[in-house]
């Protein structure tokens, strides 16, 4: 099951803006708003998560886009998700072995960055979006989303563009979900709301090839 759900929302934390070249690393604080695996006989440990138990999502992303959008300025930006990590209850789970970093053809696994949509019945949609995948059997799908969707005339400005946002005003979203399907039934799942979100800087590394030329370029200068 993966239909928007409208929830109440708080705090977001401004970070800096982003360069190419860059990664940045999202913060999302959770707590259990309902678990629907409780009393299903299907539980596992899914079933003690039980409301109010607060958890954490985070992933790396790469701020160059997977291919070029001719339009950022209203259209679709996929980019590579470098890691991802959930940690609530029991559950301490990072990536899928040999998923991530997402490929520049597995666009299942990028993040969406999805700007002005629609419209769709007079309504327009800012989004971002992607469906993780955890190494855990306990989980089936998994999605994550932030969205604002606004009434024509009006614009959604949640996002400036399809660009990687550099900061999310949850105050300004009317959608926001974490979600964790049951494996073996999808109308069983536990939601979260998203209390918090950070987006934060981190230096991408510097490959050996540019090392050794910076190397180089210092010992001809010395000479």
């Amino acid at each position: 099951m993966n239909a928007f759900r409208t929830m109440s929302t708080c705090v977001v934390l401004v970070t800096m803006g982003h360069a190419q070249g860059q990664h940045y690393r999202f913060e999302v604080d959770l707590v259990v708003t309902e678990n629907t695996v409780i009393g299903s006989g299907l539980g596992g440990d899914l079933a003690s998560l039980t409301v109010g138990t607060q958890g954490s999502y985070e992933f790396l992303v790469d701020a160059v886009p997977l291919g070029p959008n001719p339009d950022p300025a209203n259209g679709t930006s996929l980019y590579r998700v470098l890691d991802v990590s959930f940690h609530s209850g029991t559950y301490d789970v990072g990536g899928a072995p040999g998923v991530y970093p997402s490929g520049d053809l597995d666009t299942a696994r990028a993040m969406f960055v999805i700007d002005d949509s629609g419209p769709v019945m007079g309504r327009l949609t800012d989004t971002v979006l992607m469906g993780p995948l955890f190494d855990t059997d306990d989980f089936g799908e998994v999605g994550f989303a932030v969205g604002q969707q606004v009434s024509e005339p009006n614009i959604p400005n949640l996002l400036a563009d399809s660009s990687l946002p550099s900061s999310l005003d949850l105050e300004l979203a009317t959608t926001t979900f974490f979600y964790i399907d049951h494996p073996e039934n999808d109308f069983l799942q536990v939601r979260y709301a998203i209390e918090s979100l950070r987006i934060i800087e981190v230096p991408a590394p510097v490959s050996a090839g540019v090392l050794a030329f910076a190397g180089l370029a210092a010992m001809r200068r010395r000479r």
